[in-house]
């Protein structure tokens, strides 16, 4: 798969939450290289940037679909946390020795632009509206 290329489309218009998810583009993306380079020290190492990412980005999110009372949240949560046992599958693969790095890419990739360009837009309003009145 080719890399991510930021699109208008991704944009939340909630400044955090689009300059985290443009952080995982940009992770993602490092990977690719990564992976086509063969470089495993390195692929290592952004997998591990990954990981970080999800469990603040996820918890950040999730505080702010809270804080709006957002009516999906249970299931937006329920969304996040398949994608970490997807995401902790891989990983365990990948620490055991396995070379899943280019199904973890494509996992990540489909799965990325999936969620910020349908269901992240779906809180946008609510939380936006949230925002505004703190």
């Amino acid at each position: 798969m080719a890399q991510i290329e930021w699109q208008s489309g991704y944009d939340t218009g909630i400044e955090a939450i689009d300059s985290q998810h443009r952080e995982i583009v940009t992770l993602i993306n490092r990977l690719e290289v990564a992976t086509h380079g063969s470089d495993h020290a390195e692929v290592t190492e952004i997998l591990r940037r990954i990981q970080d990412y999800v469990t603040n980005h996820f918890s950040y999110e999730e505080s702010l679909l809270e804080q709006a009372g957002f009516k999906f949240a249970e299931s937006h949560v329920r969304t996040h946390h398949r994608f970490t046992q997807r995401l902790d599958s891989l990983q365990q693969r990948f620490d055991a020795g396995g070379y899943v790095t280019k199904e973890l890419l494509n996992f990540l990739q489909r799965w990325l632009i999936s969620h910020i360009a349908h269901e992240d837009q779906m809180y946008v309003s609510v939380v936006k509206k949230t925002l505004n009145e703190v």
